[in-house]
């Protein structure tokens, strides 16, 4: 009868420990990222669900599906992504937001500079037959703008990739010569851009 008491009660006590144990970690708090320590360990923390707290400085004009988030005045832009929460209201930008998502890495090489190149000859192809096209018929023929920024980018967006040049064929260049200076320097053939797809976000306060 002792034997099976005492059984009984250590396996009471298992089950009251690993109850503690699990409320313990319920408990633990999320770790919240600064934009800076988040740009930094990008590499490890790609794919994974992170918080991150920073200024929303610009949002999209666009609907509203991006935010970009920095430390300071001076500080690195981290662009968040809406996902599927559709879009972030005008009152975030200037208050301290507090994001959850995943963090996504962009690699940028000399494929996806190749690729770049090509879609902006077509353009540039496209505009030149259209304007033979309606030439031809005698209608007024406009000068193609080929200078214009791709679909869905601002100069924020720019500025958190540090970019340099105005046109597609002045960013490449600068984007290449980025790569071929960190290759030079034993580094990797590739620029790795991180952004966060957010499911849930928080104003925190002003700046």
């Amino acid at each position: 009868m002792r034997k099976t008491i005492s059984f009984m009660a250590a396996i009471a006590m298992i089950c009251l420990m690993a109850a503690c144990g699990k409320k313990a970690d319920t408990q633990q708090e999320t770790v919240v990222y600064s934009v800076e320590q988040v740009l930094e360990a990008g590499d490890s923390l790609s794919g994974q669900e992170v918080t991150v707290e920073g200024v929303c400085s610009h949002l999209c004009k666009h609907g509203g599906k991006k935010m970009f988030l920095k430390d300071s005045e001076d500080g690195r832009l981290l662009r968040v992504e809406a996902g599927e929460l559709g879009s972030f209201p005008q009152e975030t930008v200037g208050q301290t937001v507090k994001v959850t998502g995943e963090l996504v890495e962009q690699r940028i090489d000399e494929d996806y500079l190749m690729g770049w190149e090509r879609q902006q000859e077509e353009a540039e192809a496209k505009a030149a037959a259209e304007a033979a096209n309606a030439a031809a018929n005698g209608a007024e023929v406009a000068e193609a703008d080929t200078t214009k920024e791709a679909k869905g980018h601002c100069d924020t967006d720019k500025q958190a990739r540090q970019e340099v040049g105005d046109t597609p064929a002045e960013r490449i260049a600068g984007y290449r010569e980025r790569i071929a200076e960190q290759v030079a320097n034993g580094g990797k053939p590739y620029l790795s851009f991180f952004h966060i797809v957010a499911n849930s976000y928080e104003i925190v306060g002003e700046e």
